[in-house]
């Protein structure tokens, strides 16, 4: 698998250039990084499968939004056109935070919390929150950022979590496991009752389709939305919480906390809850995200019928 060099998927193959960064400070890491990504992008883009290329993203995205009547036409070029260089861009986002994870007085001069008041009331209430980190730009890394407000325990899908704790967050009380079928609700609500976060990533569930997706609005048209985190917040008693990481200048990222989805108690609530969510995603994407969402690689599979 081609890789871009700025990953968190190698963290143990260029440690000594993760502790290089790291000693340069914050500011003159992300110049550093940025020239480096720059760099290596020619690279990247002619050993990566036509099919996963930049032009290949970018036309997955631009079709995908076509098909969503509510997005403005005139934006979906720009937007198409940055999508094709979104993993890359996510990759040194998410190293560059990652860098700072255990340095919580240079962490404050990356990562400002906005928002935070709604976090802190729901786990006040001790019923533990169900954090749903929203695919936008560097979300990888939302989960151990969670790790300095509260214990967190959250699912990851192709990620080796305990290499990015020992480099990472090694004194964060933070723990990853992987997506499976027969234990993920299980943890999740073990984390919740505890009173812990428990974070999982709301938009696409990579198993497939089956009787836990419900059809929402969506842009304008459908689409078949997971219900498992609705499912999982009705189970324990926890409001569910999205948020996302955003950009803000070059090296600097807001992580913002949404207003709690109330933990759901009859099916009706389930579905309001789902519908909620996604209402929320919508807005987001059309208030100068579009570009940056990474479930256009696997729009497709989200339309009613779309399966695997």
């Amino acid at each position: 698998m081609n890789l871009p060099l700025l990953t968190l998927f190698e963290i143990e193959r260029y440690e000594n250039l993760w502790l290089a960064l790291r000693a340069a400070g914050p500011r003159r890491a992300h110049r550093l990084m940025t020239e480096l990504a720059a760099l290596d992008s020619e690279r990247y883009e002619s050993a990566t499968e036509r099919r996963d290329g930049r032009v290949a993203s970018a036309a997955r995205a631009r079709t995908a939004m076509q098909s969503l009547p509510a997005v403005p036409r005139h934006l979906i070029d720009e937007a198409a056109n940055r999508y094709g260089t979104y993993g890359p861009r996510m990759q040194r986002d998410a190293s560059y935070i990652m860098l700072w994870l255990s340095d919580r007085d240079r962490l404050s001069e990356v990562v400002t919390v906005e928002g935070r008041k709604h976090l802190d009331d729901a786990l006040a209430a001790d019923r533990g929150v169900l954090a749903l980190p929203l695919h936008l730009g560097a979300s990888y890394v939302i989960p151990p950022l969670l790790g300095h407000v509260h214990p967190t325990r959250f699912v990851v899908n192709r990620m080796d979590v305990e290499t990015l704790k020992r480099f990472a967050f090694p004194d964060l009380d933070v723990a990853g496991f992987p997506l499976d079928d027969t234990t993920t609700f299980r943890r999740g609500l073990r984390a919740l009752k505890a009173g812990q976060i428990f974070a999982m990533f709301p938009e696409y569930d990579p198993r497939g389709q089956d009787h836990r997706h419900q059809e929402v609005d969506f842009l304008g048209s459908r689409i078949k939305a997971p219900q498992g985190p609705a499912l999982l917040s009705a189970a324990a008693g926890s409001p569910m919480i999205p948020m996302q990481l955003d950009a803000d200048g070059d090296s600097r990222f807001v992580l913002r906390v949404h207003e709690p989805i109330p933990a759901p108690v009859t099916e009706n609530d389930i579905a309001t809850a789902v519908s909620c969510l996604w209402n929320l995603i919508a807005a987001l994407l059309l208030d100068g995200r579009l570009g940056d969402w990474e479930m256009w690689t696997d729009f497709d599979r989200m339309q009613p019928g779309g399966g695997t």
